[in-house]
């Protein structure tokens, strides 16, 4: 059939024809269009090519990308007066340090002399192109940079002392001074900056995309007409446009009723819209605008990594201790003391001091510079242990014990700071080999059984705040791999009940002191996944061991299901306080009652801080784990201290190595005294545990070091004491100290 429609068709050979002339039209068409992309993207003079044109730094969205890519990490913002300012500077700084580029004289031209007596054609050198321009760099293009200004001054010569010893000011100085002024300027965050600006926005343009419709209605049900509102006309205007408004705003006034009238519907409209829609949506805005804020304080806080936290304060107290020659016989230095706020007057001095000593004790590389770094990386550097058998020992972790009673004044605040310190404490995760576990008790366990496993801790509700910074703290502490225990049952208190009305209820009795497991609470919580976020691409599961009360956390694809925990073991009999049984509170699986309060940690939990310890290498304190104010709400502390004075000086470990030792024997002894054939068959023994190499041992607070001063043995058997209070504790939660050295963590 094709063959006969070819051989009929009288215009074949013209179509075969056409069809020919426009494939190779288009042929050439593609050639030509791609030959022209390729000339267009470089010239022939030199063989040069021409890098990518260059962002216009006229415009303020390159402005503020650039300036925050250079001077992000010094902590600056960009403004337009912060990019004047910065600019300026560096046109100082530039014009008083002396530039030692070589100057670039551009490639000569080759020069090519044939011997003498040689014959033929003058050969003709070969130019070689010279290679293709690197891409500028964002500093070449004159964008302000802080460190390469700072380093430009600390270029310049020092200027002699006088006769008198006065060193005089000079151009280093008076320049050092403006650049530390323009960055301390450039750093206060813009209000636009703030987590908090687009949630005030969006809530007054709520407010106000509502008002023209509630004030005219309130007009029209009072008896007057509406009054539509008037955009004022701009500046540059027109006559057209000023005389038309003039017109509209005749009319509006026409509409106006008696002053009196007046003065009572808008009386009646601002009563009405207070209490309908602006008050409802300020109290939206602060309930919204308190979790942002919770949120970004933790969010700043897992940015920084231990090494941000501590390396601003190194080196600095001999650094910024002034020199014998500069005082008088008998003067001493100044020591600038100061309250951080716990009641303990301690110097910068003695702050930086005692960072050094806690990061000698702990065994940390982190160092002032990088060099001392790297040699202090190879120093720590120890050897892969091996046991009895040669076999590689797994490193042990570092138990991190962290409690502490909150007052109901500042109970946000605590917490807040609780968990900053937490995030901070287990950055120690990026330097142990081990690993980082971490325990929960006194008040701190209560809002996370509370906040984030949902169960009942007795009296006292929770915001939405506290529980979304719970949340976000344990994520950014898990994320590291932290694995975090929680105790088994809690030690509670019994309250008086309340009418409407009456005052806060009281204890009924001070011996009233119950042991309550709360194993049918971790049975309910490992029946639902607990969602924490999200981290790289990926949703967070709090993964929950209900015989050992750890926490895990467990990252699955978006869409796919976590895993479902393990059925635990039936519940254990309820124990007493002192260790005798007895009637428990009537515990059920949303945990302990509303008429019940949570005074200390239980047997239990005890229990479970023995084995952890006996499983570390180390443990860091801080945090009485009951109501440090009542002693007899301590007996948790003062095991843990007790424990924590076993491991340091094995003492246990004898005796237990002994009782081994005569079970083997009456095993042995028993065997033997039966026949061989009437000798039941037994099942293999499992090794018992051997407990890790205790190292070191820190305490953190005033609080922590008085409880172990007044509860321990011999309190000087403790690796590491904090006789700063606050002042380690700020450094580690990563909020800057006031000082010198603030300018640096600032910076970091």
């Amino acid at each position: 059939m094709n063959g006969s429609a070819i051989i009929g068709d009288a215009h074949w050979e013209r179509r075969a024809a056409l069809q020919a002339h426009m494939v190779k039209e288009q042929t050439v068409s593609l050639a030509s269009e791609l030959a022209e992309d390729i000339v267009a993207s470089a010239v022939t003079d030199g063989w040069k090519l021409l890098p990518p044109p260059l962002p216009d730094l006229s415009q303020p969205a390159v402005q503020e990308r650039l300036f925050e890519e250079v001077n992000g990490a010094d902590g600056l913002f960009w403004s337009h007066n912060a990019w004047t300012i910065f600019s300026e500077l560096q046109e100082k700084v530039d014009r008083a340090v002396p530039s030692n580029a070589p100057a670039d004289t551009g490639q000569g031209e080759p020069s090519f002399e044939p011997p003498q007596g040689a014959r033929g054609l003058r050969p003709v050198p070969k130019v070689e192109p010279p290679a293709a321009e690197p891409m500028t760099p964002v500093e070449r293009l004159d964008v302000p940079s802080l460190k390469r200004m700072q380093a430009q001054i600390d270029r310049l010569p020092n200027p002699e002392p006088d006769e008198n010893g006065i060193v005089p000011r000079s151009a280093k100085s008076e320049l050092q001074w403006e650049l530390d002024r323009a960055a301390r300027w450039a750093r206060r965050q813009p209000l636009e900056r703030s987590p908090l600006w687009w949630l005030a926005y969006e809530t007054m343009l709520e407010i106000a995309s509502v008002l023209p419709g509630k004030w005219a209605a309130t007009r029209q049900r009072n008896g007057l007409e509406p009054l539509p509102f008037l955009v004022p006309p701009d500046d540059d205007a027109s006559p057209e446009e000023v005389e038309e408004y003039n017109q509209k705003l005749e009319e509006r006034k026409a509409k106006l009723a008696p002053e009196e009238k007046e003065a009572e519907v808008r009386d009646i409209f601002c009563r009405g819209f207070m209490k309908n829609k602006f008050g409802p949506a300020c109290t939206r805005f602060e309930v919204v605008a308190q979790e942002a804020t919770v949120m970004a304080r933790i969010s700043r806080a897992g940015a920084l990594s231990l090494a941000d936290r501590l390396r601003p304060y190194l080196g600095q107290a001999s650094a910024e201790a002034p020199e014998g020659d500069e005082l008088e016989e008998g003067e001493e230095a100044p020591a600038d003391t100061q309250d951080l706020g716990d009641g303990v007057l301690v110097s910068m001095a003695a702050i930086e001091g005692e960072l050094a000593d806690f990061i000698e004790t702990m065994q940390l590389p982190i160092r002032a510079s990088a060099a001392e770094e790297e040699a202090a990386k190879a120093e720590l550097d120890k050897p892969v242990a091996v046991d009895e058998d040669g076999k590689e020992t797994i490193p042990a972790p570092l138990l991190i014990i962290l409690g502490g009673g909150f007052s109901a004044q500042d109970q946000e605040e605590t917490l807040l700071k609780k968990l900053e310190l937490l995030i901070g404490l287990s950055r120690f995760a990026e330097h142990e080999k081990g690993g980082v576990h971490v325990f929960m008790g006194g008040a701190l366990a209560s809002y996370v059984l509370s906040g984030v496993l949902g169960m009942s801790m007795g009296l006292g509700a929770m915001n939405g705040a506290i529980k979304a910074s719970l949340r976000e703290a344990l994520l950014e502490v898990m994320r590291m791999g932290v694995s975090i225990s929680l105790p088994l049952d809690l030690v509670c208190e019994e309250l008086a009940s309340t009418e409407d009305g009456d005052e806060a209820a009281e204890p009924q009795d001070a011996n009233s002191g119950l042991a309550a497991p709360l194993a049918a609470a971790w049975r309910q919580v490992a029946s639902t996944p607990l969602f924490l976020g999200y981290s790289d691409c990926r949703e967070c599961y709090v993964s929950v061991d209900t015989q050992h009360g750890i926490l895990h956390l467990q990252k699955c694809e978006p869409g796919e299901l976590p895993r479902s925990q393990d059925a635990p073991e039936e519940d254990a009999a309820p124990i007493e306080a002192d260790g005798e049984a007895a009637t428990t509170p009537a515990v059920t699986t949303s945990g302990i009652p509303d008429a019940w309060t949570v005074r200390d940690i239980g047997p239990a939990a005890v229990e479970q801080l023995r084995m952890l310890l006996r499983r570390s290498r180390g443990a860091i304190w801080n945090g009485a784990l009951g109501c440090h104010e009542e002693e007899k709400w301590q007996k948790g502390t003062h095991e843990l201290i007790g424990l924590l004075e076993g491991r340091l000086t094995g003492a246990g470990e004898a005796e237990e190595d002994e009782e081994d030792e005569e079970e083997e024997e009456e095993d042995e002894e028993g065997d033997e005294g039966e026949d061989e054939e009437a000798k039941p068959r037994k099942e293999p023994k499992v090794p018992k545990e051997r407990p890790a190499e205790f190292e070191v041992a820190a305490v953190l607070g005033h609080d922590s070091s008085r409880l172990l001063s007044e509860m321990a043995e011999n309190p000087a058997l403790v690796s590491f004491v904090s006789a700063t209070g606050e002042g380690l504790l700020r450094i580690l939660r990563g909020t800057p100290l006031p000082g010198p050295s603030a300018k640096k963590q600032a910076a970091a």
